[in-house]
């Protein structure tokens, strides 16, 4: 029965990390709403698939836009300015770290890309079965 209640919960996890709905998911294993639900807050799968789904250059992107806007509503005050330029040094740090250490994302997101085309890819494949997938 646990080893039974551990696939659902992989499988459901799998689901949520594509966008399925909770009642999507509820439905495809089987499990009850309120175990799902505890599943995504106390495993953290909401903050999980967030990671999984910003990018270097999301991140990147984000933060010279937020960047762009602060520039555009300071002051012209020397206080304001001077503010700002530390604020401007701190982002391009922060950048550069993103930059230089997003190595083990790029290669989690290719295992990701070759798990959705297993998955769509399937019924090509017929010795791909459902433990090759979970795996």
């Amino acid at each position: 029965m646990a080893k039974d209640m551990s696939k659902r919960k992989a499988v459901a996890k799998h689901l949520y990390m594509k966008r399925t709905s909770i009642m999507q998911i509820v439905d495809l294993t089987g499990v009850s709403r309120q175990s799902v639900s505890r599943w995504v807050n106390q495993e953290r799968w909401k903050e999980e698939r967030a990671a999984r789904e910003m990018s270097k250059e999301s991140i990147t992107s984000m933060t010279l836009s937020k960047l762009g806007e602060a520039i555009e509503n300071t002051d012209a005050n020397e206080k304001s300015i001077s503010r700002m330029t530390d604020s401007l040094i701190k982002a391009a740090k922060g950048i550069k770290e993103i930059n230089r250490n997003t190595n083990i994302v790029n290669k989690v997101d290719t295992i990701i890309e070759f798990e959705n085309w297993l998955v769509t890819h399937r019924e090509e494949y017929p010795e791909v079965d459902d433990k090759m997938i979970m795996l």
